[in-house]
């Protein structure tokens, strides 16, 4: 029998035997169309090996290693992206609050200056704390306790009238006004021995004393309650006493130039007892040494040089005089020193 070539039929005829015509005709089922490329063949288009083969078990799941270097960089980065939000929220709190918390830190430096006794220590402090809170009575308060405590009370009075009638911190406040109850009182014998100087020297030192005893912080009170009792003990001509109280005062006020004058007279007035060319040379280098430190201080300078003057009739006769003596003896002196 002649074969026939490869045609339709014989390939219809070979089907036929597979399945039936209904199935044939569905012919779409397991020929995937080209819009379901990935639709499956049905199981009668499978090969009997195919059919029994069984389904692949699932891979098990490996967990991934935190430790590999992709895992590592990415924890990283995530870590930086927290890290730079909160430097930037630091910063956003800090540049909104850097006043306050800088002024906040320094007033609790300062608190500390003012226990350990530091009294110009923390108004430094505090001054620098109210220019970046000027409006905090804290501060405030703080600042007049400081500035009394440190013998500043002309600052601390203007500080008073700025801080007006706010309400502060019970307890400071109780403490301030016991400091303004001595202070005031100090500050009135003051103004009481200022008015009678001329004509009660003696009376006049003891209102100074009694006033430096009550503000022993204020380093004003004290130079003019040593200028006073110097002055009254050459009053009564207590030679011994008058330069036992000047050298004292000027070793704790080297700075001050009427305290150096005043060490210049009593050295004038033991030279005046003693005649010692040595004790004249010191008394001038003295009275020199006094009149460089009263250079800055031009408004005092004409004062300064009325003492001057005496001290040096005092070098030249050898005579003691007290410089209400001198100016009565010398009216023009008050006239003929020089202006400055």
């Amino acid at each position: 029998m002649q074969q026939q070539p490869w045609s339709t039929r014989s390939t219809w005829s070979t089907l036929a035997t597979w399945t039936t015509w209904s199935e044939w005709s569905d012919r779409s089922a397991w020929f995937p169309r080209p819009e379901q490329p990935d639709a499956p063949l049905p199981e009668h288009y499978l090969r009997r090996d195919e059919l029994e083969r069984p389904e692949p078990a699932p891979e098990p799941a490996v967990a991934e290693d935190e430790s590999s270097p992709a895992r590592r960089l990415a924890l990283i980065r995530s870590l930086q992206g927290a890290f730079s939000a909160l430097l930037a929220l630091a910063g956003l709190v800090a540049f909104a609050g850097n006043g306050a918390l800088s002024a906040g830190m320094t007033r609790i430096h300062a608190e500390h200056q003012l226990a350990a006794g530091d009294f110009a220590g923390a108004s430094a402090l505090l001054a620098t704390a109210l220019q970046r809170a000027p409006d905090s009575t804290q501060l405030l308060l703080l600042k007049i306790k400081a500035d009394l405590l440190a013998g500043e009370a002309n600052t601390a009075f203007g500080l008073i009238e700025r801080l007006g009638d706010r309400a502060g911190n019970g307890e400071l406040v109780a403490e301030i006004d016991a400091i303004l109850a001595r202070v005031s009182a100090a500050a009135a014998m003051a103004r009481e021995a200022e008015a009678i100087a001329d004509l009660d020297v003696a009376r006049a030192a003891r209102l100074w004393e009694e006033a430096a005893e009550l503000y022993p912080e204020s380093p004003r009170v004290a130079v003019s309650s040593g200028l006073a009792l110097a002055a009254a003990a050459l009053e009564r001509r207590d030679l011994a006493e008058h330069m036992l109280v000047s050298v004292e005062l000027a070793l704790r006020h080297p700075e001050q130039p009427f305290v150096i004058a005043q060490l210049a007279s009593a050295q004038a007035a033991r030279y005046a007892e003693t005649g010692a060319p040595a004790q004249r040379a010191e008394a001038e280098a003295t009275l020199a040494r006094a009149l460089e430190l009263a250079l800055p201080f031009d408004a005092d300078r004409r004062e300064l040089d009325r003492q001057a003057e005496r001290i040096r009739y005092c070098l030249a006769s050898r005579r003691i005089l007290t410089q209400r003596d001198y100016e009565r003896r010398f009216p023009v002196a008050r006239a003929s020193a020089p202006q400055h």
